[in-house]
């Protein structure tokens, strides 16, 4: 029941749900409903509800970095948030395939909110990627100010030269 899970959110220990859907991960798997998953996202209802193999098999396969990464997807659906400690930069790739666009914003703002010299070319490579234009000022901003720490790191050089040449100018 959809307002039962929204009231109690799936705990952040991995957990088994006796329902239809599976994803797996180096043999873990994650049960959760397929309505709710149909409910949120057009990909999911399609494979369910088409002539696919997900649908005969009443099961989907999602490759993602992590187990985790599943669980933290599967709690944006159901809540609607994001837990505090989910890994934005890796979930960010299930909400961009499975176009669940309130997932894939709350990524970005996530990530730029605890952008850092640590994860800033991978943030930037990530933007690119996608496309983003939203907060991409805030990347340039934050590179142009950082510029000496920045180019101290050999994950500088993985950034298209037109980036850094931008910040360089900036």
């Amino acid at each position: 029941n959809l307002d039962d899970e929204l009231e109690n959110p799936p705990p952040k220990k991995k957990r088994r749900m006796n329902d239809d859907v599976a994803s797996d991960s180096e043999e873990q798997q994650l049960q959760v409903g397929g309505l709710n998953l149909r409910a949120a996202s057009k990909v999911f209802d399609n494979m369910l509800s088409n002539d696919f193999k997900e649908r005969q098999e009443n099961k989907i396969n999602i490759h993602a970095q992590s187990v985790q990464d599943v669980d933290d997807m599967w709690y944006f659906i159901c809540t609607g948030r994001m837990r505090e400690d989910c890994n934005a930069s890796t979930v960010i790739n299930l909400a961009h395939l499975y176009d669940l666009r309130m997932l894939f914003q709350q990524c970005v703002d996530k990530m730029v909110e605890q952008l850092s010299i640590e994860n800033f070319a991978q943030t930037v490579l990530i933007f690119d990627k996608y496309e983003i234009k939203h907060e991409y000022d805030e990347l340039v901003k934050f590179g142009s100010s950082h510029l000496d720490e920045l180019n101290d790191r050999d994950d500088f050089l993985q950034l298209p030269n037109c980036f850094r040449r931008c910040i360089e100018l900036k």
